[in-house]
C-alpha cells in the first residue's frame, strides 16, 4: 500500500485519482482568480493551485479561502518569504522549487509546514538533471512520442471511442471532456479539457 497524503480532507496516493488544475489569473486579483477557481470547481476540480509571485499574491490567499471549496495549493518558485507567507493564511499545501533556494530557507519552509502540518512538494526535477551531462563535444536529446501511454492504452484495452479518436486525428483531451462533462465537442473550453486531461493521464498513472 503506497502512502497516502491528505491536502486538506483530499486524500492523495495509493491509487486514488484526484482531478487538480491551476489558475491563470494573477492571484492578487482576487475577484477573478476566485470566479475561475468557482468554474473549475463546477466541473469537478478538487484541488486548485495559484501562483504566488509577490506578497500581494500571498497575502490574497486568506481572502480566496474564505470563499471557495476545495483545497488551495500554493506554487512558490523565488522567496521563501512568500511561502511562509502564504502558510501563515491558511493555505492547504505548498510547492517549491529548492534549486532557486538556499538549502536554510528551504529548511524554514519544511519546518513551517510541518508545524501546521500541512504537505510539502519540492520540485526535484532540476537537480536531478544537473546530474548527467554529455561527454565533451556531445549532446543529450531528448524525443516524446505524442501520447504513447493513452496509445498503448486504446490498443490494449481495445476501447472504441479511443480508437475513433485517434483514428480521425480528434484531439483525446478534448474528446474525453466532451463525454465526460456532456458537452459538444466543438464547446469543450480550455479550462474543461484540462481537466480531462488530468483525468486520462490519472487513469493510466494513477
Amino acid at each position: 500500500m503506497k502512502k497516502i497524503v491528505y491536502v486538506d480532507n483530499i486524500p492523495i496516493g495509493n491509487g486514488n485519482i484526484i482531478i487538480q488544475s491551476m489558475t491563470n489569473t494573477k492571484t492578487s486579483d482576487i475577484n477573478k482568480t476566485i470566479k475561475q477557481i468557482h468554474e473549475l470547481e463546477s466541473v469537478g476540480c478538487q484541488i486548485i493551485r495559484v501562483a504566488v509571485k509577490d506578497m500581494q499574491d500571498a497575502e490574497a490567499i486568506k481572502h480566496i479561502l474564505k470563499h471557495i471549496h476545495i483545497p488551495l495549493v500554493a506554487d512558490i518558485h523565488f522567496d521563501y518569504k512568500l511561502a511562509l507567507k502564504s502558510i501563515e493564511n491558511g493555505v492547504h499545501k505548498i510547492r517549491i522549487n529548492p534549486g532557486n533556494m538556499p538549502k536554510e530557507h528551504i529548511q524554514s519552509i519544511v519546518d513551517k509546514c510541518k508545524e501546521k502540518n500541512i504537505p510539502i512538494r519540492i520540485e526535484l526535477g532540476r537537480l536531478i538533471r544537473k546530474v548527467f551531462l554529455p561527454m565533451s563535444g556531445n549532446v543529450f536529446v531528448d524525443s516524446d512520442y505524442s501520447q504513447i501511454e493513452l496509445r498503448i492504452l486504446a490498443h490494449m484495452s481495445g476501447d472504441e471511442k479511443l480508437i475513433e479518436a485517434y483514428n480521425s486525428g480528434q484531439d483525446i483531451h478534448s474528446t474525453t471532456a466532451s463525454q465526460v462533462f456532456h458537452v459538444p465537442f466543438e464547446e469543450v473550453t480550455p479550462l474543461l479539457r484540462r481537466n480531462a486531461k488530468a483525468v486520462n493521464f490519472g487513469i493510466v498513472y494513477g
